[in-house]
Order: C-alpha cells, then sequence, then structure tokens
C-alpha cells in the first residue's frame, strides 16, 4: 500500500506544481502558462495583411489605380489558396500566411500549392520568473517561475498534401514534426518527434468531417485557447481536461474525431482517443520514443464528446461560441486513498463573446468576454475544479490593429483526496490556487509576436507553503 501511495503522491505533485508544463507545452501555442492550473485565453486569428504594389512603384496615372487592384487581389487570393491548404478541423488557428516572415519568398509556397501542398512552420519560446521571495528554499523547484524557467523552446512543421489527385476529394494527408526544449522536468522533456501523421476527410460540402491518425488532440477539443489563436494568447484556459488525457503537444497520440456541423454555426463533435499515460506527460515521452506507440502502460480508450455553437464575427454579426462536453478515460488511474486504480472522467462548458464591433470593416476587433468551467473527480485528479472568467480586446487601437490586451481571473480547487494522501505523509498541501493574469501581445512585423506577461498567482505550488508569486513572463512566437 505504501508503494502505490507514493506513487500516487509523485503524481499529485507532479500534475500539481508542473501540469500547467506538463501537458500542454503547446510549442505551437506558445502559450505562457502560469503553474498548476492557471489558464490563460488565447485570441483569433488576425486579419490577413494584403500586399500591394512595392513602395514608390513609377506607374502612369491612368494606370495606376488598376495596376494596384490587380496586384493586390492576386496576392490575396494566392495568400488564400496557401491558407486553403492548412491543416483543418482545428478549433485553433494561427495567422495567415501573408502573416508570416517568409511569406511567399523564392515562390516556395506558390510551387507546392501548385502541387496541393502546405507547410506551416512555427517557432515559440516562453520564458518565466518570480523576482519575489519564495518562502521556501530554492530547490527543489515546484512550479513554472520559481526560479528563472525557460518553459519551452519549440518548433513546429505542419505539412498538409491534397489527395485530390489520388481519387479522394476532399481529403488531406497531414504530416508534423514537433521539438521542444525546457529546464523544468514536470513539463516534460527535450524531445524531437512525430506531431501528426493523420488524415482528414470532409463529405456532404464540408457538413462532415473526419480526422484520424496521431495529434494532439487539444487543438481539437474545449477551445483552450479562447477566441481562436494561440500566438496571442498568454497560455491556456484550463487544464483539468489534459490532467484526464487529451494529448497534448509534445505528446501526441492515436484518435479519431466525427464533427457534423448545422445551421447558424451549431455542431456535435464527437471522438476517441488512445489516452495519455496516467503516470503523466513525462512518463509518456520517455516511452513513446517518436510519438507513434499505439499502446501505453495503464493507458486505455477515452472517449469525449461536444456540442456547440461557434459562429464568427461578421459584418452582419458579433462572434459567439458556447461550447459544453464531456470526456470519459477508461484508463488505469491510481487513486490517491490508496485503494487500487479507476477511471478518469471531466465535465466542461465555455463561452466567449464578442461585445463591441467598432469597425465593420474589421469585424472581428472589439471587446470579448468569457468563462469557462470544469470538474473532476478528486479520487484520481489533483486539480478538481477550474473557473474562469475573462476580458480581451482585439485591435486596441487603430494604429495597432493586429495586437490585443488581455485580462483573466481564475480559481483551482485541489482534491481533497490529495490533499488528505499528503497529510498522511506529513506534506504540506494546499486546497486551492488564485490567480489574476495581464497580457499584452505585440505585432512587431510579419510573423512576429512578442507577448509580455504578469500574473498574481496565490498558492502558486500544490505542495509546499509558498507566498505569493508574481510571474513575469515573455513569449516570443515566429511564424515562418
Amino acid at each position: 500500500m505504501s508503494r502505490v501511495l507514493s506513487r500516487a503522491l509523485c503524481r499529485a505533485a507532479t500534475l500539481s506544481a508542473g501540469l500547467a508544463g506538463v501537458t500542454v507545452l503547446a510549442a505551437s501555442a506558445v502559450a505562457q502558462q502560469a503553474p498548476v492550473g492557471d489558464g490563460a485565453e488565447g485570441q483569433r486569428e488576425p486579419p490577413v495583411p494584403v500586399a500591394g504594389n512595392a513602395a514608390g512603384a513609377s506607374v502612369e496615372p491612368s494606370e495606376a489605380p488598376l495596376a494596384v487592384a490587380s496586384d493586390a487581389e492576386d496576392d490575396a487570393a494566392k495568400y488564400r489558396r496557401f491558407d486553403a491548404l492548412a491543416e483543418p478541423g482545428l478549433t485553433t488557428s494561427v495567422p495567415g500566411s501573408a502573416d508570416s516572415l517568409l511569406r511567399d519568398a523564392g515562390g516556395v509556397r506558390s510551387m507546392l500549392a501548385e502541387h496541393d501542398i502546405g507547410i506551416q512552420a512555427r517557432l515559440s519560446m516562453v520564458g518565466l520568473y518570480n523576482p519575489l521571495d519564495t518562502g521556501q528554499p530554492y530547490a527543489p523547484q515546484r512550479y513554472n517561475g520559481q526560479r528563472p524557467t525557460l518553459q519551452y523552446q519549440a518548433t513546429n512543421i505542419v505539412t498538409t498534401i491534397g489527395l485530390d489527385k489520388f481519387g479522394l476529394a476532399d481529403a488531406k494527408l497531414i504530416l508534423g514534426y514537433n521539438s521542444q526544449i525546457t529546464t523544468f522536468r514536470p513539463n516534460g522533456q527535450n524531445t524531437v518527434g512525430f506531431r501528426n501523421i493523420a488524415l482528414y476527410q470532409s463529405f456532404a460540402d464540408n457538413k462532415i468531417e473526419l480526422k484520424l491518425g496521431i495529434m494532439p488532440n487539444y487543438y481539437e477539443w474545449v477551445g483552450f485557447f479562447v477566441g481562436g489563436s494561440p500566438v496571442l494568447a498568454s497560455g491556456l484556459t484550463g487544464l483539468i481536461p489534459i490532467q484526464a488525457g487529451l494529448s497534448a503537444d509534445p505528446a501526441a497520440t492515436p484518435a479519431v474525431n466525427l464533427t457534423f456541423h448545422a445551421k447558424r454555426g451549431g455542431y456535435l463533435k464527437l471522438g476517441v482517443q488512445r489516452s495519455t499515460a496516467p503516470a503523466g506527460t513525462p512518463y509518456e515521452l520517455d516511452h513513446n520514443g517518436p510519438n507513434v506507440a499505439f499502446k501505453m502502460k495503464d493507458a486505455g480508450p477515452l472517449y469525449i464528446g461536444e456540442v456547440g455553437v461557434k459562429r464568427p464575427a461578421s459584418k452582419d454579426g458579433k462572434q459567439i461560441w458556447v461550447r459544453a462536453g464531456a470526456l470519459y478515460n477508461d484508463s488505469n488511474y491510481t487513486r490517491f486513498d490508496g485503494q487500487g486504480t479507476a477511471a478518469n472522467k471531466t465535465v466542461y462548458g465555455a463561452a466567449d463573446f464578442q461585445l463591441t464591433q467598432p469597425d465593420r470593416a474589421q469585424p472581428s476587433h472589439g471587446v470579448y468576454a468569457g468563462a469557462s468551467v470544469f470538474w473532476a473527480p478528486s479520487n484520481v485528479n489533483s486539480m478538481t475544479q477550474f473557473y474562469e472568467g475573462r476580458v480581451y480586446h482585439l485591435g486596441p487601437f487603430a494604429s495597432r490593429p493586429l495586437d490585443s490586451v488581455a485580462l483573466r481571473v481564475g480559481y483551482t480547487k485541489y482534491s481533497d483526496d490529495a490533499q488528505t494522501a499528503n497529510a498522511a505523509q506529513e506534506i504540506y498541501a494546499n486546497d486551492h490556487q488564485f490567480s489574476v493574469t495581464g497580457s499584452y501581445t505585440f505585432h512587431a512585423t510579419h510573423g512576429l509576436y512578442l507577448t509580455p506577461g504578469v500574473a498574481y498567482i496565490k498558492n502558486p505550488s500544490f505542495i509546499g507553503r509558498f507566498k505569493d508569486a508574481l510571474n513575469l513572463s515573455g513569449t516570443i512566437y515566429v511564424l515562418l
């Protein structure tokens, strides 16, 4: 029994101290994630800039308007073609190819598009540090930011190949690569592997979507990057579904997702996935080589369903996204009371509404408000409840149309069973965490986003009597 309890305590400490980085390293997500249960919202994909004639180009006055309009239309159509070849079936998006460093340098993207091939490459880096006295010894490190922490430096490359030429209309093969470096072991490990080996197929004029293969499933569900895009985020909104086995970067797993679309943005999504290892993401990465394992110790099938309404902002209306879902994981999670193992589950709901729309020409600009609620059982999860309220503004200044600013308030309830198990071992454990996080995302130039942030966190670690933290963070996100 002591061995079982010790294993459970170890897992509880790992989840509570590092889950914010463990399962969401979101290399491509570039979200600065506050420790243990703190969340953060993402934003939408920014408007795609249109490239016109070079400044100062000399044309005859009578020809100039037509020439400029023609070039702009050609460029816009070209980039729309590139973006149509991006990875499909996601609830999360990143800025389009027009907002990338390389854009169509050397005509490479155009050449690939001629063969129905699209490519997206992203680099990200997140660093955190709490400059205040932690109230605990320097070692061991219990949470991101307790010491200067490189939460992760990551590279994602995702290639899609259209299969029309092979007789599969509206189908794509998706191949992805992921690498990651981190200085805090609970965030995972330094790793290189496959991120995607998947097939996408749509039916009935995109009213039905099927996606199957190896993939990080948190891009497909819940809306962890609220509003759409991790680029303009400073972390994830809620970690409980990931704690309960939903796969996330850098640990992709086999999955099948099926989505049905209805009128006015309604949808129903169903899926099954091989759970990530109940022992945690570090264990998954240690035993999954390049991320192609169909089996993992104690990991069984994870079933998930979600229903919602998602309507993007347009000149005719404001954005709305309301969703609710449930997850059941038939895997062997060690119980905190030492009484063997149990399955895991999660219930969640979230909503985001656009409150203002100051410019119909830029319909996504304006102030948004949202909230999220998550629940999981106390017998096998360190985090059992999470609540968040958020307000964010896209395009806060006319002179900075691709910037965003966000404020989030989050509350995490920790497991009573895990606290009891820790108390039996004379280990101090907190019963909750409270956080307030603010961030501003600067669009520096094509393909470069910088997000400084600050987070006040009460009880920054589940285990240990830490003083309140003031995590300072910096995120760099590059789209190639």
